[in-house]
């Protein structure tokens, strides 16, 4: 039976490619070439030190992609304050939690601006724990950040669903044994078909469907 819903930021609570699209498009600038959506999608869900690595490589830039990847990381956290939530997402973590479940968050920024972010629009009080990029080791494909956020709340992985929006997120999630809720914010539903459930986004889900499991 399922006790725990771990939610992912990016892509899931917040509406936040946009910005991150916006970010890299401006760092790599300053070497002249630019970034899409289309770019970001290719590598959607690598780490950004990746992502910048691989992309700095490709146009044979010769740059430090340590400072690279700090200047984007603050744009981005600069800029997630002024990211929209996706639609009914306050009221889906209210009526999860009335009907008992506890619910944790699990996500690679850093847990002072998720705090801030999440406090602004009156949704952190939902959560009964947050877990953030500064306090693991290993990334996405590998489970940590997901076995640490079930650790936080007391709940083994097998009684936890956890909602992405990435394929190396929701193969996290797989690796961490947990059930998994993809959402097709990110990518379309061919790319997630690992996820023990598929939905747009997350106004769809509820008690309902978390009880499927």
């Amino acid at each position: 039976m399922i006790k725990a819903v771990i939610f992912d930021l990016d892509g899931v609570i917040i509406n936040s490619i946009p910005l991150h699209v916006k970010a890299y498009d401006q760092v790599f600038r300053d070497f002249g070439f630019g970034y899409t959506r289309k770019d970001f999608n290719k590598l959607n869900g690598v780490p950004t030190f990746e992502t910048i690595e691989i992309v700095l490589k490709r146009h044979k830039v010769k740059a430090d992609p340590v400072a690279v990847t700090i200047k984007k990381e603050r744009l981005v956290d600069y800029w997630l304050k002024t990211a929209s939530f996706f639609p009914g997402t306050k009221k889906v973590l209210a009526n999860l939690k009335s009907h008992g479940y506890l619910l944790a968050l699990a996500t690679t920024v850093s847990r002072k601006i998720v705090h801030t972010i999440l406090d602004d629009r009156k949704i952190l009080q939902y959560f009964d724990s947050i877990t953030g990029g500064n306090e693991v080791k290993k990334v996405k494909p590998n489970p940590e950040i997901y076995l640490k956020a079930a650790q936080k709340i007391k709940i083994q992985p097998g009684e936890c669903a956890g909602v992405d929006d990435t394929i190396i997120g929701i193969e996290s999630l797989r690796r961490a044994k947990m059930k998994s809720i993809a959402v097709t914010t990110s990518f379309p539903k061919s790319k997630l078909r690992k996820a023990n459930i598929i939905v747009p986004h997350i106004g769809k889900i509820t008690p309902a469907l978390i009880k499927k499991f």
